[in-house]
């Protein structure tokens, strides 16, 4: 993608400035002989237009290709940072972006500098407001063209006010630097009346925005009970075919939901929302302390939103920040530019484009969640944050426990690991009676992959086994065959654990887990047999968390015995050790035609599996 946008954004740049290049000794003075105007400042002019040129080609090229490539990590948050950000956490988050934006917006403000510089001899030509137009729409295009190269796409309106807010400021300094050193020495005066206006405006802005008393209304009570109710309804209901989900919050879900949140950041805070009629209807009063004192910030919004397949639309009937009522009109021009900015920002778009609808019926907003990261892993990860599960660690030591000190009377060949999975799912059939049958079914697929699948698991998740039990697996444990390939019980188990486990640890360490998968090839080439037992895992440990219904069903169809059949077909007969060469001949590689042919037939061959339905 940068190096088409890169090469665009030089080309471009260069074949405007090098359209006016041509001048002679000649001209300038016949035009200073018309216009009357100093010589020195021409002069200066002169000197800095082809060096601001080469310059402002290099800073712009520089721009998109550190801007494209540095984009993704000013976002860069793993699930679990956002699920339990505290204060502290997004405080940090904050002075983060605050660098990367100032950083960004510097360099807006040098390409206004060399953009002055480039094209301040024209005015002998064109004249000064020609000339200034000019700089006004060479801003324009080239702030359009270095964003757009930051963000892969054609950017928003939203995303160019700042940047051309920083290009204008940095023409001005340019045009101060090439008249000399009078309007340089002018330069401080300027920016202290700059500053001195901001600072009366932001003053002005406080004293109307904060205020001694929060908003007069009664917040959503937190309780544990309700929190656990909550969280289920946040894994909602499968939705068609694809594992598309579903979820229907009330009012009411939604003020605990903002309660909890608000709980972690400010405690002094509180919220409200209401939605009647299609609108939502939220206040929020935001605890500040001002010069040791309580403050409020107090916001009052009425509208909605609404997305369809990725598409985000706002309307914005109301909003007062403090004693200050925002026009209607001004509210009706900016609500556009606001959806279409998160339409096109990269990692916004990402998260609303996983959404296939958002519907604001009655008294609550319906969701549907298309298959994806941020369904299988985000809101899987906001639910147990919700529920207050205790870490994952204690349920799957007793799990791990269950497994080992049982494993003397295991039977042999291809019957030890069905019989492993029927007595992991029995255990947790028992102890889901009185507990959570999600957070049972998560602690024994962990359990078995601590078993089964590679020890490294256990340095994810936590010490689980002691000198004692690890002994008696070791001397108990081989030889755990699915299909007759101890390998695919590996791939099996540890694919389910990195679906599992990604839902609250953190990136780096799921990391670890991924790179157990390949090193246990042994380089043997790329197998579909493995691909199969993957995604069989990974199937297996969604199905038996998706919610309460499901994770109880799959425990009553476990816990007795069952065939193979139930959780993994025959793939005997799918490629096996295929060099790359070989893969790309036949298969076209990863995303191939062919590749794409198989893996819907692995698929067809899951879904005939009935635990993986």
């Amino acid at each position: 993608m940068f190096p088409l946008k890169g090469l665009a954004t030089i080309l471009l740049c260069n074949a405007g400035l090098e359209f006016h290049r041509f001048q002679c000794e000649g001209c300038f003075v016949r035009v200073l002989s018309e216009t009357g105007s100093p010589t020195g400042e021409w002069n200066r002019i002169a000197l800095l237009v082809w060096p601001a040129r080469v310059a402002i080609v290099l800073l712009v090229a520089w721009m998109c290709l550190s801007g494209y490539w540095k984009h993704p990590s000013r976002y860069d948050l793993d699930l679990s940072g956002w699920v339990n950000a505290d204060a502290p956490r997004l405080e940090q988050i904050v002075r983060r972006l605050i660098f990367e934006w100032g950083t960004d917006l510097a360099g807006f403000a040098a390409i206004g500098v060399l953009a002055y510089w480039a094209l301040g001899n024209l005015e002998m030509r064109i004249g000064r407001w020609a000339r200034l137009g000019l700089i006004v729409g060479a801003g324009v295009a080239i702030c359009g063209l270095v964003r757009g190269g930051q963000l892969g796409q054609i950017p928003a309106l939203g995303h160019l006010v700042l940047p051309l807010g920083a290009y204008g400021l940095g023409a001005w300094v340019g045009r101060a630097c090439v008249r000399g050193r009078r309007a340089i020495l002018w330069l401080g005066p300027q920016f202290g009346a700059l500053l001195g206006v901001v600072g009366v405006l932001v003053l002005v802005v406080g004293w109307l925005s904060l205020q001694d008393e929060p908003l007069a209304f009664e917040p959503t009570a937190v309780g544990m009970g309700a929190n656990r109710k909550l969280a289920n309804k946040l894994r909602g209901t499968r939705d068609g075919a694809d594992w598309a989900r579903r979820v229907r919050l009330s009012g009411e879900d939604l003020n605990q939901m903002v309660g909890l949140g608000l709980s972690r950041v400010s405690p002094g805070s509180k919220a409200r929302l209401r939605i009647e009629g299609g609108l939502a209807d939220a206040e929020l009063s935001y605890a500040l302390r001002v010069r040791g004192k309580p403050r409020y910030l107090n916001l009052h919004f009425r509208g909605s939103a609404r997305i369809d397949d990725g598409e985000l639309s706002v309307q914005a009937n109301r909003l007062s920040i403090g004693r200050v009522g925002v026009p209607w009109v001004v509210l009706g021009l900016v609500a556009p530019p606001i959806a279409s900015t998160i339409r096109h920002d990269r990692d916004l778009r990402n998260i609303v484009g996983s959404i296939a609808s958002v519907r604001m019926t009655g008294d609550a907003v319906e969701t549907v969640f298309k298959p994806g990261e941020c369904n299988n892993t985000f809101l899987p990860s906001i639910a147990l944050a919700i529920s207050g599960k205790p870490n994952l660690i204690v349920p799957t030591r007793e799990h791990v426990r269950h497994l080992v000190e049982g494993s003397e009377d295991l039977p042999d060949g291809e019957g030890r690991f069905a019989e492993l999975l029927r007595r992991a799912f029995d255990f947790a059939r028992k102890r889901s009676i009185d507990g959570d049958p999600i957070l049972e079914n998560r602690s024994a697929l962990v359990a078995l992959a601590v078993l089964l699948g590679h020890e490294r698991v256990e340095s994810v998740v936590g010490p689980v086994l002691d000198d004692r039990l690890r002994e008696i697996s070791r001397r108990n444990l081989q030889g755990v065959n699915l299909r007759g390939r101890g390998d695919w019980t590996k791939h099996f188990y540890v694919s389910a654990a990195m679906a599992l486990i990604a839902c609250e640890q953190t990136s780096d360490k799921i990391g670890v887990l991924k790179e157990v998968l390949d090193a246990e090839d042994g380089g043997s080439g790329f197998s579909f047999g493995d691909l199969a037992a993957n995604r069989a895992g990974i199937q297996l440990a969604r199905v038996s968390t998706y919610n309460l219904d499901s994770a109880r069903a799959l425990q009553e169809r476990l816990a007795v015995d069952f065939p193979i059949d139930t959780v993994f077909p025959e793939v005997a007969d799918l490629p096996e050790d295929l060099n790359r060469d070989e893969f790309q001949a036949k298969f076209g590689g990863v995303g191939g035609e062919a590749y794409r042919e198989l893996v819907a037939e692995i698929d067809r061959r899951l879904a005939q599996c009935p635990a993986l339905r």
